[in-house]
């Protein structure tokens, strides 16, 4: 009697090239980022290398957490502790913006 015959067959792994593309976009963000340090935009630095550092979680989020094929209750909690850290950065920029 042969039993590997009856057994489910072994999980593939996923590809590697997702990753390693998502890694070197992420260098190339936080290359932009290092970059924008340097340059005298005033004000918006700030804005850019927010923009760049929320672009960068969303890679994480869904490449490395593997949100993209997670259960929707998965989704909900992550984006709530995304939604819950730019609640966050945005009540922290309207205490600094605010003062004297």
């Amino acid at each position: 009697m042969n039993a590997r015959r009856d057994a489910a067959p072994a999980p593939q792994a996923p590809p590697a090239w997702p990753y390693w593309l998502t890694y070197l976009v992420l260098l190339v963000l936080q290359g932009l980022s290092l970059a924008s340090a340097f340059l005298p935009l005033g004000p918006f630095n700030l804005a850019i290398n927010l923009g760049i550092a929320a672009v960068m979680a969303l890679l994480v989020l869904v490449v490395l957490m593997h949100l993209n094929h997670a259960r929707a209750v998965t989704r909900l909690a992550a984006a709530a502790g995304f939604a819950f850290l730019g609640l966050m950065l945005w009540l922290m920029l309207a205490d600094y913006l605010t003062r004297p």
